[in-house]
C-alpha cells in the first residue's frame, strides 16, 4: 500500500499495483475538490513620473523618440512635445504641411525650440526666410539655415529681411552655405535678431564688403553678442564686421581650420581686427585644427603663433582628427611648438588646451606625455592641460586583431600604429591593465601562451617581425626584427611538458619582382623554458622545403628557425645562427596576398594554400615536427580558394564559387596527392566564401560570404548577411542553422569556449550573441559607433570583448545576457 497525496494535501491509499484504479481515484478527486482561479500578476508598470523623466533625457535622439509614442498612450504626449523641440525643413511642402499643423495646434508651436532650414534644388523658395512660418513660433531659440552640397549658394535680399524682426527671442544663429550680397546685408540681418547670443558661419559669402568706415551705422548693435564661430569664411574682413558690431568683447571665437590649399591657413586666421583695438580682444580663442599631416600640423601651430599678438585668458588648440602622435616627433612640429610655447609666455596667456577629440581615455598619460615634451616650460608653470575629448576605451588607431588568454585572464588588442594593450576580462568598470609600444607598427596577429604569461605579435612593418612579450609587466623577450623581408602570417602556442611551450609561426618570404628569387615558406618554433630565474633566447638550425624562382627554375627554401627561450628573470640575450635547406618541389610566382598560410590550433600542422591563378599547383601540408613530410592537396582547376581553416585535424578551405572542401590530416603523413574528403555548397548565388571559424573543441564550423562586384553597373554588391553553421559529425559537416539579422556585410565570427554561444561583428556596428543550439538571437549589443571588425570570449566564456575600425574595445560580461535555458547544441544527429 501507498500514499498518493494531492496538493490540496487530501490522502488517498490505493493498491500499488492497480493502475485503473489509481486513474480512477485521481479523475474523481479532480472533479470534486475545490480549484482555485488562477491570478495573473499584474505586469511591472513604471511610474509616469520615472518615464517622463526618461524621455525627457531622449530628446536628442529622434528614433527612440518616434519608438516611445508608438509605445503606449500614456507616453505619447511627452515623446511627441519633446519630438517637436527642434524640428527640419527641407521642402516646400514642409514649410505648408508645418503651417497647417502648428496652426491646428496652437499649444505645440509652442514647444520648438529649434528649427533647422536645408535647402536644396527644389526647394529654393527656402532662399527667403519662411517668415510666416516662423511667426507662429513664440519661443523659438534656435536657427540654422544652410545649403545641400549639391546645390548653389543661398542669397538673402534686403527685401527678404523685412519681416526677420519675428525672431525676436532667437539666442543661437547658425548659417550654413550662404551667400550675401553686400556686408550691409549681413549687418542688416545680425540686427534683427536682438537676443543672439551664439553666431556660427560655415561656408558664407559675402560678394560686395565695403569697407568698415561705410559701416559706422551698425557699429554696437550687437549688445548680447558674446560666442563667434568661423569656418571657411570668404572674405577675411566678415570677422572685423562682426566685431565691429558687437558692443563689447567675445567671450569665446572659434576657428575652425581645414586644409585645402596652401593659403587657406592665411584666409581663416584674421585676427589682426582684434590688434587694432583693446577693447574688442576676446576673452578666448579656440583653433580647431582639421589635418593630421606633419605638414599641416606645423603650419597651423606657425599660423596660430604668428597671429597671437595680444594677451589672452585662455587659448585652445584641438587636434580634431589627430590619432597619431608620432607627428608631434616631426622637426617642423617640435620648431613650431617651441615658438607656441615663447609667444605664450610673451603675452602672459595663463592657460594653453591641447584638445584630442580622436583620443580614447585610457590613453590620456600616453598623449600627457608626449605633448609635455612639446612644452615643457608650459608645463612646468602648470600651464599646460591635455584633454582626451573621447568617452571610448580603446586604441587611437584602427584595431587590427584581439585575442584572449586560455586562462580566462586577459584579452589583447593590437593597433596599426603598433600598440598593444592588455585589458582585465572584468567588464565592469572595463579597465586596461598594461600598453606595450614598440618601434614596429601595425599588428597583424596575437597570441597568448595557455598561461597567459607570454603574448606573441606579428608586427607588419617594412618588414614583419615576431615579438614575444611578458604580459606581468610589458617586457620584450623576443624580436625577429634582423630576419628580413619575411612576411610572418600566423602564429600559435603549443606546450610539450611542464616547463617548456613552443610557439610556431608561418611566414612568406619577400622578395621585389626585379630579383631573381621566389618567396620563402618560413616555419618559426619558439620555445619558452619557464623556472623564474634566468632567461636565454637562441636560435636554433633550420631546416627547409624549397620553392620555385620567380624568373628561374632553381628551387629555393621555405625556412624553419627555431627559437628557445628559458625565462627565469635576470638575463636575456639573443643569438642567429645559420640556416640549412632541404630542396623540394614548391610553388611558382607566388607573392603573399596570393596565399593563405594557416596553423592547427596545437601548431602541429601547417599549410599553404595558393588563391587566384596559382590554385592548380594545389597546396602544401608540413608537419612541424617532421618539416621534410610535405602532403600536397589537389584542388581543382576551376575553383579559386579565398579562404581556410583548420578544424581539429581537418583542414577545410572555402571557395569563390561558394562551396567548401576539406582533407582528413589526422594519419599525417599520408599519400603524395589527395582529393578532398568531401565538397558542400555554403552560398548557390556565386558569391564566394570570405572567411571561416572553427569552434574550440572542433564541433562546429561557421563560413560567411564575401562580396560581389558587378562590372556592368560598376559597384559592389554585398552578399547575404547571414552567417551559416556546420556541424561536424565523424569526417563530415553537415549544415546546422543559419544565423539571420546583420543588415551589412560580417567581419569575424567567434565560438565561446563551451560552444554553446557564437558572437558576430558586423560592418552595421553591433556585435550579436547567438546560441549555437538553434541559431536564435540572445542579445545584440551597440555600442560601438563604426564597423566591427574583431570580436572574442575570454578563455573560460565568461565575458566578450569587440573592436571596431575607430580603435573602440568594449568588453560585455556574458552572464548578464545568456540564461541557463540555452541548451548546448548536439552533437551527433
Amino acid at each position: 500500500m501507498s500514499t498518493l497525496t494531492h496538493t490540496s494535501r487530501v490522502p488517498l491509499t490505493v493498491d500499488e499495483g492497480d493502475i485503473d484504479q489509481i486513474s480512477s481515484e485521481l479523475d474523481s478527486l479532480h472533479l470534486i475538490l475545490p480549484t482555485t482561479p488562477s491570478i495573473a500578476a499584474d505586469p511591472p508598470r513604471v511610474p509616469v513620473e520615472v518615464a517622463e523623466r526618461i524621455i525627457d533625457l531622449l530628446s536628442d535622439d529622434f528614433y527612440t523618440l518616434r519608438s516611445c509614442t508608438l509605445t503606449c498612450r500614456g507616453w505619447l504626449p511627452r515623446a511627441r512635445y519633446q519630438l517637436m523641440t527642434s524640428i527640419r525643413i527641407r521642402s516646400n511642402e514642409d514649410v505648408s504641411s508645418m503651417h497647417d499643423y502648428f496652426t491646428a495646434h496652437p499649444r505645440i508651436a509652442a514647444a520648438v525650440r529649434r528649427v533647422i532650414i536645408r535647402i536644396n534644388k527644389e526647394s529654393q523658395i527656402l532662399n527667403a526666410f519662411p517668415v510666416l512660418l516662423l511667426s507662429r513660433l513664440p519661443n523659438l531659440r534656435t536657427y540654422e539655415c544652410a545649403r545641400s552640397w549639391d546645390t548653389g549658394f543661398a542669397h538673402h535680399h534686403a527685401a527678404s529681411l523685412r519681416g526677420i524682426k519675428t525672431y525676436l527671442r532667437v539666442q543661437e544663429l547658425k548659417l550654413g552655405g550662404v551667400r550675401f550680397r553686400t556686408g550691409a546685408d549681413l549687418a542688416r540681418l545680425l540686427i534683427s535678431f536682438p537676443l543672439l547670443r551664439i553666431l556660427r558661419l560655415e561656408t558664407v559669402f559675402v560678394s560686395d564688403l565695403q569697407d568698415l568706415s561705410r559701416m559706422v551705422r551698425f557699429r554696437d548693435k550687437c549688445t548680447r553678442l558674446s560666442e563667434l564661430e568661423i569656418y571657411d569664411t570668404d572674405p577675411p574682413g566678415v570677422v572685423g564686421l562682426i566685431v565691429s558690431m558687437c558692443s563689447s568683447p567675445l567671450e569665446i571665437v572659434r576657428y575652425n581650420i581645414r586644409y585645402e590649399r596652401e593659403d587657406r591657413l592665411l584666409k581663416e586666421l584674421d585676427l589682426s581686427v582684434f590688434s587694432e583695438s583693446e577693447s574688442k580682444r576676446p576673452h578666448s580663442v579656440e583653433f580647431s585644427i582639421m589635418a593630421n599631416h606633419p605638414d599641416n600640423i606645423t603650419a597651423s601651430v606657425e599660423g596660430v603663433t604668428s597671429f597671437l599678438k595680444f594677451p589672452l585668458r585662455h587659448l585652445t588648440i584641438t587636434f580634431t582628427y589627430l590619432r597619431n602622435a608620432s607627428v608631434f616627433d616631426d622637426k617642423g612640429v617640435v620648431r613650431g611648438c617651441q615658438q607656441l610655447e615663447e609667444a605664450i609666455l610673451t603675452h602672459k596667456i595663463p592657460r594653453l588646451t591641447i584638445s584630442l577629440p580622436r583620443a580614447k581615455q585610457n590613453r590620456l598619460a600616453f598623449w600627457s606625455r608626449t605633448i609635455q615634451q612639446r612644452f615643457p616650460r608650459l608645463h612646468g608653470g602648470g600651464k599646460l592641460e591635455v584633454h582626451c575629448s573621447s568617452e571610448d576605451l580603446g586604441h587611437d588607431w584602427q584595431v587590427m586583431t584581439i585575442a584572449a588568454s586560455p586562462d580566462g585572464r586577459y584579452f589583447a588588442t593590437g593597433a596599426r600604429d603598433g600598440t598593444i594593450i592588455i585589458w582585465s576580462t572584468i567588464a565592469y568598470p572595463q579597465k586596461s591593465l598594461l600598453e606595450m609600444t614598440s618601434s614596429f607598427r601595425g599588428i597583424s596577429a596575437l597570441a597568448f601562451s595557455d598561461t597567459g604569461d607570454f603574448l606573441a605579435a606579428i608586427h607588419t612593418d617594412k618588414h614583419d617581425v615576431l615579438t614575444v612579450w611578458r604580459v606581468v609587466d610589458g617586457s620584450q623577450l623576443i624580436s625577429t626584427e634582423d630576419i628580413k623581408q619575411t612576411n610572418i602570417q600566423s602564429c600559435v602556442w603549443r606546450r610539450d611538458g611542464l616547463d617548456c611551450i613552443y610557439l610556431s609561426a608561418l611566414a612568406v618570404s619577400s622578395c621585389p619582382d626585379e630579383v631573381s628569387e621566389s618567396p620563402l615558406v618560413q616555419l618559426l618554433f619558439p620555445s619558452v623554458y619557464d623556472t623564474g630565474n634566468l632567461i636565454t633566447l637562441g636560435l636554433k638550425p633550420a631546416l627547409a622545403v624549397s620553392s620555385f624562382s620567380r624568373k628561374v627554375t632553381e628551387p629555393l627554401p621555405v625556412q624553419l628557425l627555431f627559437t628557445s627561450v628559458y625565462d627565469t628573470g635576470k638575463i636575456a640575450s639573443l643569438h642567429i645562427p645559420y640556416s640549412a635547406y632541404v630542396e623540394s618541389n614548391g610553388f611558382e610566382n607566388l607573392h603573399r596576398n596570393e596565399m593563405f598560410t594557416v596553423l592547427s590550433s596545437d601548431g602541429r600542422l601547417a599549410t599553404v594554400v595558393p588563391v587566384e591563378r596559382c590554385s592548380e599547383l594545389g597546396c602544401r601540408v608540413w608537419h612541424t615536427a617532421d618539416p621534410t613530410a610535405m602532403y600536397r592537396l589537389t584542388i581543382p582547376f576551376d575553383t579559386t580558394p579565398s579562404s581556410a581553416t583548420f578544424v581539429g585535424d581537418t583542414l577545410v578551405i572555402g571557395f569563390k564559387d561558394g562551396t567548401i572542401q576539406w582533407w582528413d590530416l589526422s594519419s599525417f603523413p599520408l599519400a603524395t596527392t589527395g582529393p578532398p574528403g568531401g565538397t558542400l555548397t555554403v552560398r548557390d548565388n556565386g558569391q564566394g566564401v570570405l572567411a571561416l571559424s572553427a569552434s574550440p573543441a572542433g564541433s562546429f564550423l561557421a563560413a560567411w560570404g564575401s562580396e560581389e562586384y558587378i562590372w556592368s553597373r560598376e559597384e559592389y554588391i554585398w552578399s547575404p548577411t547571414s552567417v551559416t553553421l556546420f556541424r561536424k559529425h565523424c569526417a563530415d559537416f553537415l549544415p546546422h542553422v543559419s544565423l539571420q539579422g546583420h543588415t551589412s556585410r560580417v567581419n569575424a565570427a567567434c565560438f565561446s569556449p563551451c560552444e554553446r554561444y557564437i558572437a558576430t561583428s558586423s560592418y552595421d556596428s553591433t556585435v550579436r550573441l547567438w546560441s549555437v543550439m538553434d541559431g536564435s538571437l540572445i542579445w545584440r549589443f551597440t555600442d560601438h559607433s563604426d564597423e566591427v571588425g574583431h570580436v572574442v570570449f575570454s578563455g573560460d566564456g565568461s565575458t566578450l570583448a569587440s573592436a571596431d575600425y575607430e580603435g573602440q574595445v568594449c568588453v560585455y560580461p556574458v552572464s548578464l545576457f545568456v540564461g541557463s535555458d540555452v541548451s548546448r547544441a548536439p552533437l551527433t544527429d
